[in-house]
Formats: structure tokens, sequence, C-alpha cells
């Protein structure tokens, strides 16, 4: 398994409310879940009211950097990802 940091950062203006942000945060996991299934997430700080930072293992980088890409389609969050050796 490969291990990664990715800090994560919503776009405020797009929630109306918390929990406007709840369910953005919920149906993205979802997504990366079902498309990402043998990806293990082993710890999420908050860092800020819209920011976090999440690691995570996968079987491979290629899988790692997959989780980046998914959570770029959505256009409320902002992703930086790293490899940690």
């Amino acid at each position: 398994m490969v291990s990664f940091i990715m800090h994560t950062q919503f776009l405020p203006n797009n929630f109306s409310s918390s929990e406007d942000l709840k369910e953005s945060e919920r149906r993205i996991m979802d997504h990366i879940r079902s498309e990402l299934p043998m990806v293990t997430w082993k710890n999420v700080k908050v860092i800020g009211p819209y920011e976090y930072l999440e690691t995570f293992q996968a079987p491979d980088v290629d899988t790692g950097f997959k989780v980046k890409a998914l959570m770029d389609t959505f256009e409320n969050v902002h992703a930086e990802l790293w490899k940690i050796d």
C-alpha cells in the first residue's frame, strides 16, 4: 500500500449553510468510495472551516492520484496531494 496526504479545501462561496457543506462532503466521499473501494482512509483533520488534511492508503500511486482526480471533478473543491515515502 502507498500512503498519501491530501489537503482539501472547499470553496465557501458555493455553500449557503453548513448543511450544504456536509451534504457536499458526503456526496464526494460516497462517490470516491464507490469508484475506489480499495482506498483506506486513515485520518481526517479539520484545519479550518472549509479545509481538511486527510491521510489515506491506496494499492498503488495511480490509484492515489485517481482519488485527487475524482476530487477535481467537483467544482467546489480544490485538492492537493502528496505521496508519503
